[in-house]
């Protein structure tokens, strides 16, 4: 029996990766729906929202942060790539 710890949970080591592309997606959505700046909004009531969450309840669940820099990372990128073609219009 192996003692790693993927394979404990089957599956796990994709986790990441998925977590990652839900996040782009949804980023991507809500900047295609509401506009320039709207992906830094969302991670911005995101981090609002999670954070009153793990305040309210954070001995009964513990506080896991890990992730949190990189959806603002993921919006920057959504930001940035939504730029590109805006500048290129007029080429």
């Amino acid at each position: 029996m192996s003692t790693h710890a993927a394979a404990a949970r089957p599956g796990s080591g994709h986790q990441p990766l998925l977590i990652a592309l839900a996040a782009g997606c949804a980023l991507v959505a809500v900047r295609l729906w509401a506009g320039r700046g709207a992906a830094l909004a969302a991670v911005g009531f995101y981090m609002v929202v999670r954070g009153g969450v793990s305040v309210a309840v954070a001995g009964v669940i513990g506080e896991l942060w890990a992730a949190v820099p990189l959806y603002f990372a993921e919006a920057l990128c959504v930001e940035a790539a939504a730029l590109v073609p805006a500048r290129c219009r007029g080429c």
